[in-house]
């Protein structure tokens, strides 16, 4: 007599399991599959549905942004006593950070290393900072949470169609972790950077990946002077993925 396994998705069938000492078959898995379905121990259903909701389960690693001292960096300048250095991420670095590659759907994360050896206070705005192609338009910055938002759609219809309903709330934890890990890493869209310390963080970009192989220029302003009255721009050239 032939035998087959038979997933099940949610808890009601689960108690039903329980109630009555096994898990039973309905007729469309009896006439689909031309077998018959002993009864199994609840126990022994209860590692089947854990072991198909395991692949969602295991979350990514959240991992730190691999941050150097300003001087390691090949892309730096310096105006006055502020000094800035940047390095743009591509494929497979994205997906050593970010645990995704993102640059294959048309992002590109640029960090941003920020030091102020001054003896007064600056001020950065990061969603003033551009990102110029050698050829095509300005982009502006794009926050963490809408390009988070590109990736979160296509986890959870995945999810769904592969394991049902549990693992779409799986995916969706899964989601927040790459949510949250995402926005820790990104720069604050305004820093207050105090004498003699540093900021550091991501800055994302919307840009196709054809795009990514030119050289680009960053363009960061930085407000100085006592007053903070007196904008500087930082204009650093950005390695391309060539």
């Amino acid at each position: 007599m032939r035998r087959c396994l038979v997933y099940y998705h949610n808890e009601l069938e689960l108690q039903h399991c329980e109630m009555h000492g096994g898990l039973r078959a309905n007729n469309w898995h009896s006439s689909l599959f031309g077998c018959s379905i002993k009864r199994w121990n609840c126990r022994r259903a209860r590692v089947i549905v854990s072991l198909v909701l395991l692949p969602l389960s295991g979350c990514a690693t959240i991992k730190p942004i691999p941050v150097r001292p300003l001087e390691d960096y090949p892309n730096r300048m310096s105006i006055s006593e502020v000094s800035v250095a940047v390095e743009a991420f591509h494929a497979p670095q994205t997906a050593k950070v970010f645990n995704h590659r993102i640059n294959d759907k048309g992002f590109l994360p640029v960090l941003l290393v920020i030091r102020n050896d001054g003896d007064d206070p600056i001020a950065v705005n990061a969603g003033e900072i551009t990102l110029r192609p050698a050829q095509g338009q300005i982009r502006r910055r794009i926050p963490a949470r809408v390009l988070a938002g590109r990736f979160e759609r296509s986890a959870g219809a995945e999810a769904v169609l592969l394991f049902g309903i549990f693992s779409f709330m799986d995916a969706n934890q899964a989601n927040d972790k790459l949510h949250a890990d995402w926005q820790d890493k990104e720069l604050a869209k305004r820093i207050l950077l105090q004498p003699h310390s540093t900021a550091y963080g991501f800055t994302y970009f919307e840009l196709a990946k054809r795009e990514q192989q030119n050289k680009m220029t960053l363009t960061v302003p930085v407000l100085c002077g006592e007053y903070k009255n007196k904008e500087t721009l930082f204009e650093l050239a950005v390695g391309s993925a060539g």
